[in-house]
């Protein structure tokens, strides 16, 4: 993130692996620990999901997305 150097929160996103959007899945403010995001909201069984990270700091500028881990499958 260019200009503001703080952190004030990170945010997940989400979508499905057949899917081009991205969704919020959950907003947590910089220094939480440990960083735990609550499961289920929104996920649907028998799908795959990818997920991306983002810092936003107070501007609020937003940095670009995390590097996606891999292919998540919710049984």
């Amino acid at each position: 993130i260019a200009g503001q150097k703080d952190v004030s929160q990170y945010n997940l996103y989400y979508r499905l692996a057949a899917s081009p959007t991205w969704e919020v899945f959950s907003s947590l403010p910089a220094g939480s620990d440990p960083y735990d995001f609550e499961t289920g909201e929104g996920l649907v069984g028998a799908s795959s999901y990818w997920f991306a990270v983002t810092a936003q700091d107070c501007s609020p500028r937003e940095s670009a997305m995390s590097v996606t881990v891999a292919q998540v499958d919710i049984p």
